[in-house]
């Protein structure tokens, strides 16, 4: 069905790939599932993925792709208590940081079980997310998201 301006935005998750699969096609890849995405969907999508990972993935790749890619906004993945360290370089060189932080997991960062938040009532840690804004800016998020064009600038 159809977004409504109180869903978020699609969200991709970028943080896997099968060995020796990086670089261009990968990133190309992931540019033509954006494009895609984004035209279905007529929102942008936010980019989920850690700074050392995409960093390594997208290591030679074609540059014009890295920077569609990092001009979406960031859901950093990075389990520290520094997450502008671990902010991909493609946007740091945007001047650009992360809008939500997944600062713990259900497994870290080496496949191990994760220490992580708990939930009184839920067996396992829960990923626990924090954002730099405040309610009212996750609130009017979805709206935002909205792709304006030439032809409907509504939609």
């Amino acid at each position: 069905g159809e977004l409504s301006s109180v869903d978020l935005p699609p969200m991709l998750d970028v943080e896997a790939a099968y060995p020796g699969y990086v670089g261009q096609p990968y990133v190309a890849n992931v540019r033509a599932f954006i494009e895609k995405a984004e035209e279905l969907s007529n929102r942008r999508i936010v980019i989920y993925t850690g700074g050392p990972f995409f960093d390594q993935i997208s290591k030679g790749a074609n540059q014009a792709d890295i920077d569609f890619i990092s001009d979406r906004t960031l859901w950093l993945a990075a389990y520290v208590t520094n997450p502008e360290k671990y902010v991909p370089t493609a946007w740091k060189s945007r001047g650009k940081s992360w809008s939500i932080w997944q600062k713990s997991g259900d497994f870290d960062y080496t496949g191990k079980p994760g220490t992580g938040y708990r939930i009184d009532g839920i067996k396992t840690v829960v990923d626990y997310n924090v954002t730099q804004g405040e309610a009212a800016d996750i609130s009017a998020w979805g709206e935002a998201s909205k792709i304006v064009t030439e032809d409907n600038s509504e939609s």
